[in-house]
């Protein structure tokens, strides 16, 4: 299965055009969060195009119920659509755009953490102004 998505993904580099491994492409999405499941289903939508479950189902070699669970995931994710509300074809976000989504949520939480740092570090300043000195025990 894996030699299906090899071509799918090329970066450019000074040395020429560098193909990532489908491997990698996988655990990167995985790292995402992504299950497996979803980031198979969603290499492949990326590389075919709109496909319908049952051509999703034929060529990933998963059963039904696996591909719908996947396609419900990547759609909770907002990384997959069907092509019109009635169409029973699936089609998915450029990986450009999956990256740069991911991207803007990791800043958002650094950007939230850093203001409960803050706000922890203000508290502890003024908790330390008020409190009373410890007293050392002189037995």
């Amino acid at each position: 299965m894996i030699s299906k998505y090899n071509s799918l993904f090329c970066s450019e580099s000074k040395f020429g055009c560098e193909k990532l491994s489908l491997e990698r492409v996988l655990t990167l999405l995985q790292d995402l969060g992504l299950s497996r499941d979803e980031a198979e289903v969603y290499v492949y939508l990326a590389k075919k195009g709109p496909q319908t479950i049952d051509t999703l189902k034929d060529n990933l070699k998963k059963n039904k119920g696996e591909i719908v669970k996947a396609l419900i995931g990547l759609e909770g994710k907002q990384i997959t659509t069907r092509k019109s509300k009635r169409s029973t074809f699936f089609l998915v976000i450029s990986f450009e755009k999956l990256l740069t989504n991911y991207a803007k949520i990791k800043f958002n939480q650094v950007k939230s953490i850093e203001q409960k740092r803050l706000s922890m570090l203000i508290d502890w300043e003024d908790a330390v102004k008020e409190s009373e000195p410890i007293e050392q025990d002189k037995t």
